[in-house]
C-alpha cells in the first residue's frame, strides 16, 4: 500500500503533466523547468461586421421569345402565335364482328374422332373450339363466350342428353364435349361453382357418367326432381295429362310399389296415383332455368324418339325444362306446337345463347334407347344460335339414314321443326339455311 502523501504528490504530478499540454499554461514540471514553447498559430481578432455590396450580375442572353417580343414596335399589333402540331389520334378500334344471323349454322365433321360410339377428348376439344371461333368469328375461346354475352358474374347451365331411360353413354352428349365448353366458360371469366351440368332424371345422368353432384373444379351436376320446380314459373298446355312421379304437383298414395321404386331410383316408376283421378294441364319450368341459371348452353345428342320424331335442339331443351310433359308428346301429339310454345317463353328464350347438337354418334331410328344397329358415328358437330335450322339439318340426315336402311319416315312426328319457324325461333326452309363447313 503507498502512503497517503506519496498518492497526493502522484497525483499533482499527472494534473501538473496533464495541464502543461494546453497552450498558455504556465505549470512547473516535476524538476522545476518549464517546458519549452509549443508552435500554436496566432487567432486574428474578429472584426467589426460590414454589410457586403451586392454585385451586379451579368444579364442573361435573351431567350428567341424575348428576342420576338423585343421586335413588336409600341402600338403595333401582336405577332400571331404558332399554333402548336397536333398529335395524330389513335385508330379507332375495329368494330366486332356482326353476330350471324338466323339460319347460319357451322359444321365440323370427323368421322374417325370416334371409336366404337367414344369421341377422343383432344379431337372432341378442337372440334368444339373451332367451330365455336368460326361462328363466332373470334380469335380464342374466351373471345367467343364472351361475344354471346357470357361474363363472370353468370349461371351458365349446360343442358345434356343422358341418353335415354336409365342413361347410356354411348348416344349421351360426350363429355369431351362438355368439359371443353366448361374449359372454355373458365376462360371467359365464369368460376367453376357457377357452372351447372343438368339433366332432368338422376338415374339417366348416373348412367350416363354424369352423377349428380359435385364435379371438376367444383362444376355441379345436377338432376331435377318434384321439388325442384318454380310454381311461379307456370305453363299452361290446355290438353290434359295424367300426373305422376316427378312432377311437381303429384302426391304420391302410401305404400305404392311404383312409387317408392321411383323414389328410391330417381327415374318415373309410375303413372298417376291409384285412382287415376290425378290429371292436370299445369306444367312448372324447372328452377334450374327459371331462378339458378342466367345463361343456358343447349348440348343434345343426335337421338331419335317415337314421341317428338327427333330429339334434337328444339325438343331436348323444351321437354327437359317442365314437368307433366308426356301429354304434350306421341300420337296426336308429337310436341306440336307443345314444344315451339315453351321455347319461346321469355323464362327460356332470354336465357339460351347457344346451340350444339352432339352428332359425333347419331341413332336416327329405335330411340330413344340405344339402339348400335341403328346408329352411325359421324363424328360431327352442329353449332348455333338457331335451333329450328340445326334440327333442320339433322332431320334431313336422319331422314336419308332411314330411306337407306329401309325405316318407315320420321314424318309429321318431327312437325314441331316446322313449326318452331311460325314461332320465330329460327329457319326451317333449307334453302335458308347457311352451312359454314369447319375443317
Amino acid at each position: 500500500m503507498y502512503p497517503f502523501p506519496k498518492l497526493l504528490a502522484v497525483a499533482a504530478l499527472m494534473i501538473a503533466t496533464g495541464l502543461a499540454a494546453w497552450p498558455g499554461a504556465a505549470v512547473t514540471a516535476a524538476h522545476g523547468q518549464a517546458p519549452p514553447p509549443r508552435n500554436v498559430p496566432s487567432v486574428r481578432p474578429l472584426e467589426p461586421y460590414q454589410p457586403r455590396t451586392p454585385q451586379a450580375q451579368p444579364h442573361p442572353s435573351p431567350s428567341p421569345y424575348d428576342q420576338l417580343q423585343s421586335q413588336v414596335q409600341p402600338g403595333a399589333p401582336a405577332a400571331t402565335p404558332v399554333a402548336p402540331v397536333p398529335h395524330p389520334a389513335p385508330a379507332p378500334a375495329p368494330p366486332p364482328p356482326p353476330q350471324r344471323p338466323p339460319g347460319f349454322v357451322a359444321v365440323v365433321e370427323r368421322p374417325l374422332s370416334v371409336t366404337r360410339f367414344a369421341l377422343d377428348n383432344a379431337e372432341g376439344q378442337d372440334m368444339l373450339n373451332k367451330a365455336l371461333l368460326a361462328y363466332t368469328q373470334r380469335a380464342t375461346p374466351a373471345e367467343a363466350w364472351q361475344s354471346l354475352g357470357i361474363t363472370p358474374a353468370d349461371v351458365v347451365g349446360i343442358k345434356i342428353t343422358s341418353g335415354g331411360p336409365g342413361g347410356a353413354r354411348d348416344i349421351a352428349t360426350k363429355q369431351p364435349l362438355v368439359a371443353a365448353i366448361i374449359r372454355g366458360l373458365m376462360s371467359a371469366g365464369v368460376p367453376p361453382r357457377h357452372i351447372i351440368v343438368w339433366d332432368r332424371w338422376a338415374a339417366d345422368m348416373r348412367g350416363a357418367g354424369y352423377p349428380p353432384g359435385p364435379g371438376m373444379g367444383g362444376v355441379t351436376y345436377s338432376a331435377i326432381t318434384a321439388r325442384d320446380y318454380d310454381k311461379e314459373a307456370l305453363f299452361i298446355y290446355e290438353v290434359p295429362g295424367a300426373l305422376m312421379w316427378g312432377d311437381a304437383d303429384f302426391k304420391a298414395g302410401s305404400g305404392t310399389d311404383m312409387y317408392e321404386m321411383a323414389k328410391e331410383y330417381g327415374t318415373p316408376g309410375g303413372g298417376a296415383s291409384g285412382s287415376g283421378s290425378q290429371v292436370s294441364t299445369r306444367s312448372y319450368f324447372a328452377n334450374i332455368v327459371s331462378k339458378k341459371c342466367t345463361k343456358i348452353i343447349n348440348v343434345p345428342a343426335f337421338v331419335d324418339n317415337p314421341g317428338t320424331g327427333l330429339n334434337g335442339c328444339m325438343a331436348s331443351l323444351a321437354l327437359g325444362s317442365v314437368d307433366n310433359n308426356r301429354r304434350m308428346i306421341g300420337d296426336g301429339q308429337w310436341g306440336d306446337p307443345a314444344i315451339a310454345d315453351i321455347l319461346s317463353k321469355d323464362v327460356l328464350a332470354k336465357k339460351v345463347v347457344l346451340h350444339i347438337l352432339d352428332a359425333t354418334v347419331a341413332q336416327y331410328a329405335g330411340g330413344p334407347k340405344f339402339n348400335p344397329r341403328n346408329t352411325e358415328s359421324f363424328g360431327a358437330i352442329l353449332l348455333s344460335r338457331d335451333p329450328v335450322a340445326i334440327d333442320t339439318l339433322a332431320l334431313e340426315r336422319a331422314e336419308k339414314l332411314r330411306k337407306d336402311h329401309k325405316v318407315v319416315p320420321m314424318g309429321k312426328t318431327a312437325a314441331h321443326i316446322k313449326t318452331g319457324e311460325s314461332y320465330g325461333l329460327g329457319v326451317a326452309k333449307r334453302d335458308k339455311i347457311q352451312v359454314l363447313k369447319v375443317p
